[in-house]
C-alpha cells in the first residue's frame, strides 16, 4: 500500500509539473543542426567568472562544465523564454543533446573548444563560486557563501579564427 502511494504521488507531481510548462513555439528541425564538425577550424576560448561584489573576494570554482550550443531558431527560443524570461518551458527535444559540445574549466575558470565550424553559437555555464564576505568594522569575521549562476553569451565563430568569450549575460 505504501509503495503504490509513493508511485501515485510521484505520478501526480509529474502531471502537475507538465501542466505548468509551456510548449515550444519553434519546432526542432534536425537540418538546422547539421554542421559537419570535420569542417571546423575555429576556436572558442574564455573564462567563466563572477564579478567581485563590493570589497568581497569572489573565487570561481574550477572544473565547471561549459557548453557550446549551435544558435538557431530552436535554441534562441530556449535561451529567450527559459533563461531570459524565466518561463517554465517544456524539456528540449532529446535530439538536441548530440549537438551540444561540453568541456570543463581549469582551476582558474579557463576553457577552450577547438575544431568549431563557422556559425553562431551560445556558450553557457552554471558557474559556481565562493564569496568571502568580510564582516562589519565591529565584527571583522570573514564568512563564506557558495552559490551558482547560469551564464551565457551568443558568439559568432569564423573559420581559422579564435573567438574570445569576454562578456557573459547573467541569469538567475
Amino acid at each position: 500500500m505504501k509503495h503504490s502511494f509513493q508511485h501515485l504521488s510521484a505520478l501526480c507531481a509529474a502531471l502537475l509539473l507538465a501542466a505548468c510548462t509551456s510548449p515550444h513555439a519553434v519546432e526542432f528541425k534536425e537540418a538546422d543542426f547539421s554542421i559537419d564538425p570535420a569542417l571546423g577550424s575555429g576556436t572558442v576560448s574564455g573564462k567563466t567568472f563572477r564579478v567581485r561584489t563590493g570589497s568581497n573576494l569572489v573565487e570561481v570554482t574550477g572544473g565547471t562544465v561549459v557548453s557550446l550550443i549551435p544558435a538557431n531558431a530552436y535554441t534562441n527560443e530556449i535561451v529567450q523564454r527559459k533563461y531570459s524570461e524565466r518561463e517554465r518551458l517544456k524539456r528540449a527535444d532529446p535530439r538536441l543533446a548530440k549537438y551540444i559540445r561540453k568541456t570543463q574549466t581549469d582551476d582558474r575558470g579557463h576553457f577552450e573548444f577547438t575544431s568549431v565550424p563557422s556559425g553562431a553559437y551560445y556558450v553557457s555555464s552554471d558557474v559556481k563560486w565562493t564569496e568571502h564576505i568580510k564582516g562589519e568594522d565591529t565584527s571583522p569575521v570573514e564568512t563564506e557563501k557558495r552559490d551558482t549562476q547560469w551564464l551565457s553569451e551568443r558568439i559568432w565563430v569564423k573559420s581559422g579564427k579564435t573567438t574570445l568569450v569576454t562578456g557573459w549575460g547573467q541569469g538567475e
